[in-house]
């Protein structure tokens, strides 16, 4: 609980009083371990690996070895209960039998270490399954059944009431949904509920190609071994398919749905255009043309720790290919300046004034120092129109950003207002995918710059290089720029 206390008093006390060092030696102290946050090493990579995912029978020397080598709760990477009911996973994959010694050590130490309140959310879910596998195994093991019981009402806090995930990061919705329902293959009853509404929506958030917008965080983490290419719309065809509900249409069976019994014949979904009030996502679709738009909360609370200061942003999809979105997630440590562009407003497709975010970030690399706040003004799902506002700008730039957008006839329609006083630089960003172009026509009072930024594929990875358009100005406000987005060809 001080651990939980003291993390979620940073979010509330000036930087002076409390700066991400600080925060960093209370994790060590109470935690048993944790990152530098400052150093060059990211433990993710090595949490990755030692999940062991890549292993299988054939493997069961190393399994072996590296259990001895690196126990439950010793070291860096394994003081992290969420980390150990991955692994825990992958033991019993592996050969339950022959590993039971150290399957049943993994168990007690998840049982033992439940993550803090104040950052349980998907490593909460995580234990649940692990304990869920584990009791396969071991069914008279004392104290887990109590845990276990929970799981329903753990998952159902995952969920917001339109069923997006409430840490604002869809591809943290879709691990937290797969472990969910590899509980469910375990005889964990009472999750149907939740693992329906969370695959009904995150299916609604997929393009034609089956691809899930970057909004927020994504480590690129999964719990069972298969595709990592369009993960999200493995993770969801398997649910629904276990769940006897139609499928997305680019689903097809695959060795995660196999590991878990899924049936293979399936009706398909028809996706339409969607919003959802409470996640704050609007889904637009027309000829091809898939526009998400973000107009909901920087993330989950106390910490929004997996949220980016991505207020107004849109993703565009064209005929099932990425084409404008998210600049990624490339590390949460180690790289401090990685961090705080990717998860920044101007790697963002949305507009940035006099070149700030809109949510301040805190030193320490999961939390904010202020948070933007974003609301639905009007929405017309009939014609794709909708229009959202924020404050991020009111205290610090003395204007609010509001943003209409329309999808017709191949094109997007952004009308940016900023609202207030006083002379202000103006940026409409537009990150494009790697290799992606798109057809802009800005407004005539900005001029259309083209810069280089680092685009992070998947967690951990090297970045790429990638195209980003801005249209900028400086004007006086208030006033309204007109930006219209159209694919490249077609």
């Amino acid at each position: 609980m001080r651990a939980s206390w003291w993390l979620a008093r940073a979010r509330r006390v000036p930087a002076r009083e409390l700066p991400g060092r600080a925060i960093e030696a209370l994790w060590r102290r109470w935690v048993g371990g944790g990152p530098d946050l400052a150093g060059p090493d990211d433990p993710r990579a090595a949490w990755e690996a030692g999940r062991l995912l890549e292993l299988g029978p054939d493997d069961l020397d190393r399994a072996l070895a590296f259990c001895r080598d690196h126990p439950p709760g010793r070291g860096l990477h394994w003081a992290c209960a969420a980390e150990v009911a991955h692994r825990l996973v992958s033991l019993e994959r592996i050969d339950a039998r022959s590993l039971s010694r150290p399957l049943l050590d993994h168990a007690r130490f998840v049982a033992a270490h439940p993550t803090p309140p104040s950052s349980a959310y998907n490593h909460r879910v995580a234990e649940l399954g692990g304990l869920a596998v584990a009791q396969t195994t071991f069914p008279d093991e004392r104290g887990w059944d109590r845990q276990l019981a929970t799981f329903p009402q753990v998952l159902a806090r995952q969920l917001r009431p339109d069923g997006l995930g409430v840490e604002q990061a869809p591809a943290y919705l879709a691990q937290v949904l797969e472990w969910g329902l590899l509980a469910r293959s375990r005889g964990v009853a009472g999750l149907d509920d939740s693992l329906r509404r969370g695959a009904d929506a995150l299916a609604s958030l997929l393009d034609e190609g089956g691809h899930l917008p970057d909004v927020g965080d994504d480590d690129g983490g999964c719990v069972l071994p298969g595709p990592r290419d369009r993960y999200a719309c493995s993770v969801v065809g398997a649910v629904l398919a276990s769940l006897g509900e139609p499928v997305p249409t680019t689903w097809s069976p695959d060795e995660r749905s196999a590991a878990l019994g899924v049936p293979t014949a399936v009706a398909r979904r028809t996706e339409r255009s969607r919003t959802f009030a409470d996640a704050g996502l609007t889904v637009l679709r027309h000829q091809g043309l898939t526009l998400v738009v973000d107009h909901g909360p920087l993330g989950g609370p106390p910490l929004s720790a997996h949220g980016h200061a991505d207020a107004l942003a849109i993703w565009l999809s064209v005929d099932g290919r990425p084409v404008l979105g998210g600049r990624g997630t490339g590390r949460y440590v180690g790289d401090p300046v990685a961090r705080r562009f990717h998860r920044g407003t101007s790697a963002h497709a949305t507009v940035v004034v006099d070149g700030a975010d809109q949510s301040v970030q805190h030193d320490h690399p999961f939390l904010w120092r202020t948070s933007a706040r974003a609301k639905l003004e009007d929405l017309d799902l009939a014609r794709r129109t909708l229009t959202a506002s924020h404050d991020g700008y009111r205290e610090r730039r003395g204007v609010e950003h509001r943003r209409t957008v329309r999808l017709a006839d191949r094109r997007v329609e952004l009308w940016d207002t900023i609202e207030g006083r006083g002379r202000h630089h103006v940026a409409v960003v537009l990150p494009l995918r790697p290799g992606a172009d798109l057809r802009v026509e800005v407004d005539p009072r900005c001029v259309l710059r083209e810069r280089t930024d680092p685009h992070a594929p998947r967690y951990g990875q090297p970045t790429v290089e990638a195209r980003t358009l801005v249209a900028e100005a400086v004007l006086d406000a208030p006033f309204t720029i007109r930006t219209v987005l159209s694919p490249a060809s077609g």
